[in-house]
């Protein structure tokens, strides 16, 4: 986040729209990036775990029916501008962060490799 510029910078070719946007980008959505890691490492547990089926499910169920349908109300539904994207995507990783671990400490997976 105190870095966003720089580091923008080096992959925008010199563009400052690209700067600009990308800056708007990780100043909202890098905060989340620590929960979004905790869902990566609770799906790859799970995968470990023997179950494939649920990281897809889950994953596909949260963006699906939220980042995805949110961004769009936030955007074209209510007008909102793009910064609405990045909050969409923030909140998109929190929420997957909180199913991930109510899955995980629901249990179900350590009985996958007993059924096998």
């Amino acid at each position: 986040v105190v870095f966003a510029e720089e580091v923008v910078r080096l992959f925008a070719g010199g563009n400052p729209e690209i700067v600009t946007i990308g800056v708007e980008y990780l100043q909202r959505v890098a905060p989340s990036y620590g929960v979004a890691a905790a869902s990566v490492v609770l799906a790859l547990g799970l995968n470990g775990a023997g179950s494939m089926r649920a990281p897809a499910v889950i994953d596909g169920l949260v963006y699906g029916l939220l980042c995805v349908p949110g961004a769009l109300v936030l955007v074209l539904g209510l007008g909102l501008g793009r910064e609405w994207v990045w909050y969409s995507i923030a909140a998109t990783n929190l929420v997957l962060a909180i199913v991930y671990a109510i899955w995980f400490r629901r249990g179900r997976w350590r009985q996958i490799g007993l059924l096998a």
